[in-house]
C-alpha cells in the first residue's frame, strides 16, 4: 500500500532511479490525461530552496510501507499501540543518548507526529511533541519546531480547532522574535488553503506581519532581512 507525504518526506528519503527531483518529474505532462493540475507561479518553500507550487497543496512522493517503522505506523490500520510504544521508547532513548539535533530516530519520530496527529489527534502525543520540539528549538535544532508547524498548517487546513490555532499563532509569534519566519510562511499558508471559511481572530503582531506579504518570495526576502539582525543565541520559550 502507498502512502503520501508532504514536503518535509523529501528531507530523508534519496531519488533512486532518476536524477531528477520528484517534483520535477511529477511536472512533467503526461499524454493520457487532459486534466492535469499544471504549477502555477506560486512557489512552495522547502528547507533549502524555492521550488514551484501547484495550486493544491502538494504532497511528495509515496513509500512502500515497511522501509521505516513510522512509515508501517501511518499506513491506514497500520497503527499498534504496541509498536509505537517501542518505537517511541527507542527514539527518545536516541535523543537522550546524542546532543540535540544529532538524534537521526527523533527526527522520524518528529515526522511521525507531525502527519498521525492530524487525523489521530491525542492530547497528550500532541503536548509531547510540543514540548520536546521547543526545547530542542531552545537548543537552536529546529527540525522538530518545524514539523510543528507542519502539523499546524496542514491539520487546521481540514478543520480549525480553537485550541490548535491558538498555539500555533502563539508559536509564530515566538518563532518572529528569534528571527525566523518558517511559521509564519506556513500560517500563510494555512490560511490561503484552509476549506473552513468561517471567520477566525488573528493575533495583531501576526497581522501586521501578513499585511506585507503577497507571495512566498515576501517570506524569502523577510527571512534574509531576518538574518541580517539574528543574534548569535536565540533564547526561547519555556513550555
Amino acid at each position: 500500500m502507498m502512502f503520501a507525504f508532504d514536503e518535509d518526506f523529501t528531507e530523508i528519503t534519496p531519488t533512486k532511479s532518476n536524477n531528477k527531483s520528484p517534483r520535477a518529474r511529477a511536472q512533467k505532462p503526461r499524454r493520457q490525461k487532459s486534466n492535469d493540475i499544471h504549477s502555477t507561479s506560486v512557489p512552495e518553500r522547502s528547507a533549502t530552496r524555492w521550488v514551484p507550487k501547484a495550486t493544491r497543496r502538494p504532497r511528495s512522493r509515496s513509500t512502500k510501507a515497511g522501509q521505516h517503522v513510522s512509515y508501517i505506523l501511518l499506513e491506514q490500520n497500520g497503527f499498534s499501540q504496541v509498536k509505537y510504544d517501542r518505537y517511541h521508547a527507542s527514539c527518545l532513548k536516541d535523543r537522550l543518548s546524542k546532543q540535540a539535533g544529532d538524534a537521526s530516530e527523533m527526527s522520524t519520530l518528529y515526522r511521525f507526529w507531525s502527519h498521525y496527529l492530524r487525523n489521530n489527534f491525542n492530547s497528550s502525543m500532541y503536548e509531547e511533541f510540543k514540548a520536546l520540539a521547543i526545547e530542542d528549538a531552545n537548543a537552536n535544532h529546529r527540525y522538530g519546531l518545524e514539523c510543528l508547524f507542519r502539523f499546524y498548517s496542514y491539520g487546521l487546513e481540514k478543520s480549525i480547532r480553537t485550541d490548535l490555532l491558538s498555539d500555533f499563532q502563539d508559536l509564530v509569534l515566538f518563532d518572529l522574535t528569534t528571527f525566523h519566519c518558517y511559521g509564519l510562511e506556513k500560517f500563510w499558508a494555512f490560511l490561503k488553503y484552509r476549506k473552513d471559511t468561517q471567520p477566525i481572530q488573528i493575533l495583531a503582531g501576526i497581522e501586521t506581519h501578513l499585511s506585507t506579504m503577497k507571495c512566498l518570495n515576501d517570506f524569502k526576502a523577510l527571512q534574509a532581512e531576518l538574518n541580517g539582525e539574528s543574534p548569535s543565541k536565540n533564547i526561547w520559550i519555556q513550555n
